[in-house]
């Protein structure tokens, strides 16, 4: 009795030991991921006698017999191999990489054949297995042809080989390991660069922990139970740049929404305000302008007023253009800046002090009758849109140009304002000549 034979991913069963009934055997996989030796064929079975071919596995290695059929259906596909004439082993198919038929294997043995020490053979010989995935191969006839043809230009670069400064061959791998670079991902970087990556992924992963935690306080602090306490507590205590994202995030998400107390949403103020970081300024900048809670809003601002003022200003400002913005956000805008005077931005609050906004409006909609020139007439319904031109004044550019320009008070008379500001220039540029 022959014992059983062992095949990395398989247990093959010689089919003498069951009912003739039981000759084909599925095979479970025992051992995935450990690469395969080809079976042998059992004793006393001469190798012409079974059409040989070779079932390559995905985990890696490779089976040689005769592929019986291949099944699609059922739970389990699979590909059913004969080994010998006793033995057929069933392979999942999600296990095999290819199938390779004796032709394919019997093509590669006669060029392999021809090939001799020819290195422009062994070259073409690489490229023909390139063709057919035969990558072990391929490696292998381009190896040769070098070893053969040292200057092979094609076999070099076919095997990734460059020439260094010195004109020598060197692999291209070995030439960026020399530039100092290390191969992660798939990708050549700096070792500098690599730990920065994973410096922040890890911040990612800590920062991403930081929402689960403030959505588990925040729960206990509103809950008004023995717990609440200590929780708003930690809240305030939070020192942890990386939660900037998730302070940011439940501000965001509690906005006019009366779901979270006053009390509890100006503790994010407070944070966001003690961080001074890009991320915290620009979520204090939106709230600046999209807050309803004028308190909030407020506190913002002057959080703003601290550290982040320029952010504040650079994102206001072009929010003042009339042709971008409608007059709803030139008001926004203007109010958040009057927390921001500048005597630099007068003629930007000229600008904004009278404001022209298109929009369309829909009229009509009744039954209109109308009639020709022959006397001939018809009704129509329906209705049709018309832009609808405002001009707007806005009392926050005038109280900026009032407290940027102390004593002046043109209203909301730009030209005047502008022939203010320009006899101002003028009578500073005279103050600076010398008399002669």
């Amino acid at each position: 009795m022959a014992p059983l034979l062992f095949s990395g991913h398989f247990v093959v069963m010689p089919t003498d030991w069951i009912a003739p009934v039981r000759r084909l055997l599925l095979v479970s996989l025992i051992a995935v991921g450990v690469s395969l030796a080809p079976v042998s064929l059992a004793p006393g079975v001469a190798a012409d006698t079974l059409p040989v071919e070779t079932v390559e596995f995905s985990g890696g290695g490779h089976l040689s017999g005769q592929v019986l059929k291949e099944v699609d259906s059922g739970k389990v596909p699979f590909v059913v191999v004969r080994v010998d004439d006793g033995i057929s082993v069933a392979i999942q198919k999600n296990r095999v990489s290819r199938v390779r038929t004796k032709n394919e294997l019997t093509e590669y043995a006669r060029l392999a054949d021809e090939a001799g020490n020819d290195p422009e053979k062994h070259y073409e010989h690489g490229r023909w297995c390139a063709a057919h995935n035969l990558s072990a191969q391929k490696q292998y006839h381009y190896q040769r042809a070098i070893a053969i043809d040292p200057q092979h230009e094609r076999a070099r670069a076919a095997l990734e080989y460059v020439r260094d400064d010195q004109g020598n061959w060197v692999s291209y791998a070995q030439q960026q390991r020399n530039r100092g670079l290390i191969l992660v991902g798939g990708r050549w970087q700096f070792p500098e660069a690599v730990a920065k990556d994973r410096f922040q992924d890890e911040q990612n992963v800590k920062a991403s922990k930081w929402i689960k935690e403030l959505a588990r306080l925040r729960a206990q602090a509103m809950r008004n139970n023995s717990k609440s306490a200590e929780s708003l507590a930690a809240i305030k205590a939070i020192k942890d740049p990386l939660a900037t994202g998730a302070i940011a995030g439940e501000l965001i998400k509690s906005r006019g929404k009366d779901v979270q107390p006053r009390a509890l949403r100006m503790e994010w103020i407070k944070l966001l305000g003690q961080f001074r970081n890009s991320q915290s300024v620009r979520a204090l900048v939106m709230a600046g302008i999209d807050e309803p809670d004028p308190v909030v809003r407020e506190a913002a601002l002057k959080q703003l007023q601290e550290y982040g003022s320029r952010s504040a200003i650079a994102t206001y400002v072009p929010m003042l253009n009339p042709k971008k913005s409608s007059n709803n956000n030139v008001k926004k805008a203007l109010r958040a800046l009057t927390f921001f005077p500048d005597r630099e931005l007068a003629m930007t609050y000229i600008d904004a002090l009278v404001t022209t906004h298109t929009r369309e409006v829909t009229s009509g909609g009744g039954t209109n009758a109308g009639f020709t020139d022959d006397g001939s007439g018809g009704f129509s319904t329906g209705s049709k849109k018309v832009v609808v031109t405002d001009t707007i004044r806005n009392d926050d550019a005038h109280r900026l140009l009032i407290e940027v320009e102390p004593g002046a008070d043109y209203g909301f008379d730009q030209q005047a304002w502008r022939e203010h500001f320009a006899r101002q220039l003028t009578s500073y540029e005279g103050s600076l000549r010398r008399d002669p």
